[in-house]
C-alpha cells in the first residue's frame, strides 16, 4: 500500500473541508486535486467517509505521538488542544453536515484509542480492574469530546489554564481508581 497516496488524498480532503461542508466534497474533486484516477482513489478508500475517518484518525494519532515526546503533561495537553483547535472548523463543518453521525463515531473512536493509551500510562503500576478502566475511558472519551466541542471554538480560550484543568480532572479520576480504599468500594 502506497501510504504517500493515502496521505495526499487525506491532505486534499482536509484542505477542501476547511472551506466547505465535507458532504459536498466529491471523489472526483479529490482525485483531480491529487492527480489520480477515481480507480486509484477507490484502491485506497471506500468512499468520502472512509477518507474522513482515516484523516481524523491520522490527525489524532499524529498529535498524540507528538504529545508523547513532551515530558510535561500540561504542555503535552496544551499541544494536543492546540491541534484540536487548528482542526476545529473542519470538525464543526463535518458535525453540521449530513455526515454528523459518522463524524461523531469517528471522533469517539479516535479519541477512545488515545484516551485508553493515556490512562494505561497514568495508571501503570497499579492494580485497576479492567471494568473500572473501561468506565473511566468511556467517561474521559465523552467528557473530553464535549469539553473540546464547547471550549475549543472560543477564540479567547486560555489554553494553558484549560489544559491544566483537563489534566487535573484526568489525574484525579486515575488517582481515585488507583487508591486501594476506593477500589474496594467500587
Amino acid at each position: 500500500m502506497n501510504k504517500g497516496i493515502k496521505d495526499r488524498i487525506a491532505d486534499s480532503w482536509l484542505s477542501m473541508a476547511k472551506s466547505r461542508s465535507p458532504d459536498k466534497i466529491t471523489v472526483q474533486e479529490i482525485s483531480s486535486s491529487c492527480g489520480i484516477s477515481r480507480q486509484t482513489f477507490y484502491k485506497y478508500f471506500q468512499d468520502i467517509i472512509d477518507v474522513m475517518r482515516w484523516s481524523f484518525e491520522r490527525e489524532v494519532r499524529n498529535a498524540y505521538s507528538e504529545c508523547m515526546k513532551i515530558d510535561d503533561s500540561d504542555r503535552a495537553m496544551e499541544f494536543f488542544i492546540t491541534r484540536v483547535i487548528e482542526n476545529d472548523k473542519i470538525l464543526r463543518r463535518a458535525m453540521g453536515s449530513s455526515f454528523h453521525g459518522q463524524t461523531r463515531e469517528i471522533c469517539e473512536s479516535a479519541f477512545r484509542r488515545i484516551v485508553e493509551e493515556d490512562l494505561c500510562g497514568r495508571a501503570s503500576g497499579f492494580a485497576v480492574k479492567q471494568s473500572d478502566m473501561k468506565i473511566l475511558a468511556d467517561f474521559c472519551t465523552h467528557g473530553l469530546m464535549g469539553l473540546f466541542m464547547q471550549y475549543c471554538a472560543d477564540s479567547e480560550i486560555d489554553i494553558p489554564d484549560f489544559s491544566a484543568k483537563v489534566n487535573r480532572l484526568i489525574n484525579s479520576a486515575v488517582k481515585f481508581l488507583t487508591q486501594p480504599d476506593n477500589q474496594a468500594n467500587l
